[in-house]
């Protein structure tokens, strides 16, 4: 029996009503990409920290909270638009010509980021204990076991083992941006995406439902992106069919990950059980509305701001946990004990845990600066297709279900990175 979320139609109409509004402005944009990246931003947001906050058991309180970010996220977005959209048109001829360099560079150099980028994913399985047999035999999913290496264990990589993870992390982007050389195939983009998937798989014993996902809606986007109107039709249509399939393989996926059985389930069921798990960070709320933050602003500020650094010079400071300190807080568990396992405040939660209950649409302030930066030079070239979608899906998911933690360090460092490998080559060429 599916236990269904009981909501007050009342505030779920407000929330889905206030939240379209919102972003009605979108709408009006020509641009394919940036339009998809804003909508991915608002669509997670109203699942994850929006509808949930209509269910009866959570205090009202929370659906103007919910109001008040989604409001001052949205025309954060909507002034870094229009500022950024004059400026555009106006470099529109320079773009082009460092489009043109980029191109160039990728079709050359393209392949050998790539081969590094699968390099440094398959080490793990090599070193410090040699397990590439697990790619032909890959370990059971294990909820349980990932627990006991992350909370229990604890990091216990050596030093060969974290310099090779660093320099992993900084050639994701590079990874993505090489994937441009394989524009004109749908087939070699996808196993190239599905791959890494695989390869965690083997590595950890265990994938999230997202994680599988990203790679798929990448390359429909890319797909529907370039097709003719008519096609994008089908495509959408197509979609929509593939979605009970879908949910039910996410769902008895769940099932292996914990170590249970198959559920006896039907394709409608599945969606509905999926939904009811996507869209209950709210319940939370009353276990923390109006106590103590475990986490000062100036904790989450000076975290934000030591992003770029390495940890070595951070001398302590910069990692406010916020996750884990929420976890706790609701739950009351140590993070040693067999029970505990991460809880998630979505991001109306954490504005509210990190910004106390007047100053929490600072956080909105903060984050639709920062997606307004990305978007802005993600979307000047069109060399920039895939990592673009890479970024705007990942980025917008991500950020939706795990908050701050799990998204701004790769603006902060990855995309740092490459913004100052592309500064690189233009002074090289003179572009």
């Amino acid at each position: 029996m599916i236990e269904l979320h009981d909501y007050d139609n009342l505030r779920l109409w407000i929330t889905i009503i206030v939240s379209v509004i919102a972003f009605s402005w979108v709408y009006k944009i020509q641009t394919f990409k940036v339009k998809i990246w804003y909508s991915l931003l608002a669509a997670f947001i109203l699942i994850y920290s929006g509808i949930g906050g209509a269910i009866k058991t959570v205090n009202s309180n929370y659906t103007f909270y919910y109001i008040v970010y989604i409001i001052v996220l949205s025309l954060t977005l909507k002034y870094f638009y229009k500022k950024n959209h004059l400026a555009d048109n106006i470099l529109i001829t320079r773009y082009k010509n460092t489009d043109t360099l980029l191109t160039k560079w990728i079709d050359k150099n393209g392949n050998k980021f790539i081969i590094l980028y699968f390099a440094m994913l398959l080490f793990d399985l090599v070193y410090p204990i040699f397990r590439l047999q697990l790619l032909i035999n890959p370990p059971s999913p294990s909820l349980e076991d990932l627990h006991y290496k992350t909370f229990v264990l604890g990091n216990t990589k050596d030093s060969i083992s974290q310099i090779v993870y660093l320099l992993q992390q900084f050639v994701v982007p590079f990874f993505y941006l090489s994937l441009y050389k394989y524009r004109n195939s749908t087939f070699k983009p996808l196993i190239l995406l599905l791959l890494p998937v695989y390869i965690d798989l083997c590595n950890r014993g265990i994938i999230g439902r997202g994680q599988a996902m990203i790679p798929l809606v990448i390359v429909f986007l890319v797909i529907f992106e370039k097709v003719k109107p008519a096609k994008r039709t089908l495509l959408a249509v197509t979609s929509l069919i593939a979605i009970p399939f879908l949910s039910y393989t996410f769902v008895q996926f769940s099932q292996l990950r914990i170590g249970a059985y198959l559920l006896d389930i039907s394709f409608g069921d599945s969606i509905q059980l999926l939904f009811g798990q996507e869209v209950g960070y709210p319940l939370l709320f009353n276990d923390y509305y109006g106590k103590g933050s475990p986490v000062s602003i100036t904790e989450y500020i000076l975290w934000i701001i030591l992003l770029p650094l390495p940890g070595f010079l951070k001398f302590g400071y910069g990692d406010p946990q916020v996750n884990m300190k929420f976890t706790m807080l609701v739950t009351g568990l140590d993070p040693s004990q067999s029970g505990f396992s991460i809880c998630l405040p979505g991001l109306v939660g954490e504005s509210l845990i990190t910004f106390g209950q007047y100053l929490f649409p600072l956080h909105a302030i903060i984050l639709g600066t920062i997606v307004s930066y990305l978007i802005k030079y993600l979307s000047k070239y069109d060399s920039y297709k895939f990592i673009f979608f890479y970024v705007a899906t990942i980025f917008s998911y991500n950020i939706c279900r795990g908050g701050t933690a799990s998204s701004y360090s790769f603006v902060f460092k990855q995309f740092i990175i490459l913004l100052l490998f592309i500064y690189y080559l233009k002074k090289k060429y003179r572009v």
